[in-house]
């Protein structure tokens, strides 16, 4: 019992950290497109986006080897 109340938090928390990674993709992926149609330089915002991408993936990737 206790290792099951351990898994779902742990999941919760997995769940809730990537909630927040995929609103900030979000943000910055309307940022990216208002950088485009209007010709502004837009490679930084490209370079944070691969970011969290990663981390997310990390994420994923830890929380299914619980």
């Amino acid at each position: 019992m206790l290792q099951e109340n351990i898994e779902t938090v742990l999941c919760q928390e997995d769940e809730s950290a990537i909630d927040g990674m995929n609103a900030q993709l979000d943000s910055l992926q309307k940022e990216l497109l208002k950088r485009l149609h209007g010709k502004i330089e837009h490679e930084d915002i490209a370079h944070e986006i691969n970011r969290p991408e990663e981390l997310k993936k990390n994420a994923l990737a830890e929380s299914t080897h619980r």
